[in-house]
């Protein structure tokens, strides 16, 4: 997915793209307070899928959508890991159920 098409993605589901990377970051960064969201093909091959982030928890998990930030928060909740352990241990990616990405 280029940067452009995932600007546009996260723009139409409510999130505010970051101007600036933090070290480390790829891509195109969403934010809304403390949530963020980007996209990683590192995990599925060539699949897309984003990564959901509680920055001020430390805590991440992966969806094949792009939710709305309220969405993200409660998927956050539900399904996420502390990103260091996500982080380390290959296999254990905390992936949201297919389906569940869309706002209830």
């Amino acid at each position: 997915m280029t940067d452009r098409g995932a600007t546009q993605i996260f723009e139409a589901a409510g999130w505010t793209i970051r101007g600036k990377h933090t070290p480390g970051e790829e891509g195109t960064v969403g934010e809304s307070g403390r949530y963020a969201i980007r996209t990683t093909e590192k995990l599925l091959g060539t699949e897309t899928v984003f990564e959901l982030n509680d920055e001020e928890l430390n805590m991440k998990v992966y969806a094949r959508k792009v939710p709305s930030p309220g969405r993200a928060a409660e998927l956050i909740e539900e399904y996420g890991a502390p990103a260091e352990i996500s982080d380390v241990t290959p296999g254990k990616v905390p992936m949201v159920p297919p389906g569940t990405e869309e706002d209830r």
